[in-house]
């Protein structure tokens, strides 16, 4: 009998994810891992930094996956096919070469300056009505802000490695 419920508790879980996997079109996406791990990190920063329960971390997980797939999903459904890849590949490879640099010369200065660059170039990816340029911009905003984070986080790993 227990194992019949876990089975079926264990089926309960996989099919919404089956569907969510494969979905109408019947392509695999892996995109909601993303905001699974948005969320986990949620709960776990909660709890480790601000002390907060984890089954409240777990409801504020869920309006920042939320919130974090809104705010991508807006400029990724206006772009499409090879400038999809193009653009994501070449913002991401860019971004890893402009953290190091930037840190290396200026310290964690420039990070605040790629979270109002990174900001306003979300703003306009939502303003403009031509979706390959919308999504373009929205794309690289949203690397723009993160190397914004990157720099902190490479300025951690120094203090630890130095």
């Amino acid at each position: 009998a227990e194992q019949m419920r876990l089975r079926a508790h264990t089926g309960i879980i996989a099919d919404p994810e089956q569907s969510m996997l494969v979905g109408e079109a019947e392509r695999i996406s892996f995109a909601h891992c993303t905001f699974m791990g948005v969320g986990g990190y949620t709960v776990a920063i909660a709890y480790a930094r601000w002390g907060v329960h984890p089954f409240l971390g777990i409801l504020l997980a869920g309006v920042v996956g939320f919130g974090a797939g809104w705010v991508l999903s807006v400029p990724a459904m206006k772009i499409r096919g090879q400038y999809l890849a193009v653009v994501t590949f070449a913002t991401i490879a860019a971004g890893h070469v402009l953290v190091r640099r930037l840190h290396a010369r200026y310290g964690t200065r420039p990070a605040l300056p790629l979270f109002v660059i990174g900001g306003l170039g979300l703003i306009g990816s939502l303003a403009t009505n031509d979706n390959l340029l919308s999504g373009a911009l929205g794309i690289t905003a949203i690397t723009i802000l993160w190397d914004g984070i990157e720099i902190y986080r490479q300025e951690k790993r120094m203090k630890k490695n130095g």
